[in-house]
């Protein structure tokens, strides 16, 4: 008895461990994304008075800790054999750092912006295959159809920032970092109109209906925000893809949801280039209240 008793508690044990160890293997990798509201970028008083910015060192990223890679958030919730072949990673389960774009480094936020379409991903995920490229069909056993919407991808290529995972900051004359305040003013009004306009926009699960309510919140932008014009084309292409699905249930809560995803990265791009027009809003004040005394 004793020996039965020893052999099921090394059996129970061995389980536990391998659950465990199965458990642990599962957990998600942190996904450590920077607030942009926060963002500093360094100025120095010259013998003038006057502020100039300090030459920008790149420093190790936050995210990836210079790896350059982590865990693929396209297949990280896919089960093995959900994904013929992952539109991120192509089922390495790595992909490229969203926050540094695979560089390893932090960038100057004077120069690059977060791409606001993909938030550096390079891709978009089709929400009518939920990214997996194919789906089951009522009655089909476990036998997948391919998705019509993204081609079996599962997913739509960045046509924003074409794969570079960045876009350049706002454009400004002779650059956002030099520019006047005036002008800074004018592009910071712009910008808050876009940002009340993306805040209060709720998709209904009508593609055609989203596609003109961007449109609007986006067009008077892209004179100081040139990428949003690009992310408005992506927005409406990718969504007018995805209307092939329209004969497939619980349809209108994937557009819905593909809005969603959406309105979060643009968000997030506005909420970083608000951050820059501060600093250097900030800057160009000081600098000019020194010239003017």
């Amino acid at each position: 008895m004793r020996t039965v008793q020893r052999t099921l508690a090394l059996v129970l044990t061995f389980f536990v461990a391998v659950s465990a160890a199965h458990a642990q293997a599962k957990k998600p990798e942190p996904f450590l994304i920077p607030d942009p509201a926060r963002y500093e970028r360094a100025v120095e008083t010259d013998a003038e008075g006057l502020q100039q910015w300090v030459v920008f060192e790149a420093q190790r990223c936050p995210n990836c800790k210079g790896q350059k890679t982590m865990t693929c958030r396209h297949c990280e919730r896919f089960d093995d054999g959900d994904c013929e072949d992952c539109a991120e990673c192509h089922n390495t389960r790595k992909a490229a750092c969203r926050i540094c774009g695979g560089s390893g480094e932090t960038h100057d936020i004077l120069e690059k912006a977060p791409c606001p379409t993909c938030s550096g991903a390079a891709v978009t995920r089709c929400f009518v295959c939920n990214g997996k490229g194919s789906f089951l069909v009522e009655g089909g056993g476990d036998r997948r159809q391919k998705c019509g919407c993204c081609d079996g991808v599962g997913g739509f290529p960045c046509g924003t920032c074409k794969g570079e995972r960045f876009v350049a900051s706002a454009k400004l004359k002779p650059s956002v970092a030099d520019a006047p305040s005036k002008e800074l003013l004018k592009a910071m009004e712009t910008l808050e109109k876009v940002i009340e306009g993306i805040s209060g926009f709720e998709s209904g699960g009508k593609a055609r209906d989203d596609i003109k309510a961007v449109a609007k919140i986006l067009g008077p932008a892209s004179r100081y925000f040139p990428p949003l014009k690009d992310a408005n084309k992506h927005f409406e292409s990718s969504t007018k893809d995805q209307t092939k699905g329209a004969v497939w249930k619980h349809y209108e809560e994937s557009v819905a949801a593909s809005a969603g995803s959406f309105k979060w990265s643009l968000e997030y791009y506005l909420t970083h280039q608000k951050r820059v027009l501060e600093l250097s809003l900030a800057r160009a004040e000081h600098n000019e209240g020194i010239k003017k005394d």
